[in-house]
């Protein structure tokens, strides 16, 4: 594999890695507001 393809294969790893975490964090925040307005708890 030369340098160009190593790149660009990091590159597509990095960027789905990325949105995962995009994806965990978005659920993690919308969980904990959940939880807020179940407990009625005011932040």
């Amino acid at each position: 594999m030369n340098h160009s393809a190593h790149n660009k294969l990091i590159s597509f790893i990095w960027s789905i890695a990325d949105r995962l975490r995009d994806v965990y964090l978005k659920a993690k925040i919308l969980a904990e507001g959940l939880i807020v307005d179940i407990l009625g708890l005011k932040l």
